[in-house]
């Protein structure tokens, strides 16, 4: 009401509970794709968020590829991130539409990887380019051998069908070190800023 910026984490929940996560989504997509429109360096990506109430309806799948057939020329310059939660209780619902996705050149990116025990059977079954640990996994990893193991057999199972890991919340020196040791391709966190 006063004008201020709201937090993403206030906001996001706030909109799903009024049913707007699809207008929000649909709204980002077209403003995405219009920035990169105009962005001739063809070099960058963007990566989405996209809800799961949103790609679990047909109303906003047929809304979603109007978008991005009227722009696909942009396909190959974008990331659709899915969380590994959703992806692993939603699978069946899911998969057309990762695999027509795919088809339209999109990359597809699973995050909060290792957040709950989950198998990565759908790194088989899906068409997934990338993958984000979870922070929980990456905190301290240095010091954590059992994290440690279980990334280095997530590398071997990525590595295999041709997905790259990255990590998110890479706080210290330690933790990418060791991350790099163990396969790790990119981060995100304070380390890097």
């Amino acid at each position: 009401a006063d004008g201020s910026l709201l937090s993403a984490r206030v906001f996001l929940p706030m909109a799903k509970k009024c049913g707007l996560s699809q207008t929000i989504d649909l709204l980002v997509l077209e403003q995405v794709c219009r920035i990169l429109s105009y962005d001739k360096s063809e070099h960058d990506s963007c990566s989405l968020n996209l809800s799961i109430e949103s790609l679990l309806t047909r109303n906003f799948n047929s809304q979603l590829f109007a978008v991005l057939q009227a722009h696909q020329a942009l396909a190959s310059r974008l990331i659709i991130e899915l969380s590994e939660y959703y992806l692993v209780n939603h699978m069946q619902e899911l998969k057309p539409v990762l695999h027509s996705l795919h088809q339209l050149g999109i990359k597809l990116l699973v995050d909060k990887v290792g957040q709950y025990v989950e198998s990565a059977h759908y790194l088989k079954s899906c068409p997934i380019d990338f993958i984000k640990l979870h922070r929980s996994i990456v905190l301290n990893i240095d010091h954590k051998p059992e994290n440690q193991i279980f990334v280095q057999s997530l590398h071997t199972i990525c590595s295999a069908n041709q997905v790259e890991v990255y990590a998110l919340g890479v706080e210290s020196r330690e933790e990418w070190q060791t991350l790099l040791r163990l396969g790790v391709a990119g981060g995100q966190g304070h380390y890097f800023t």
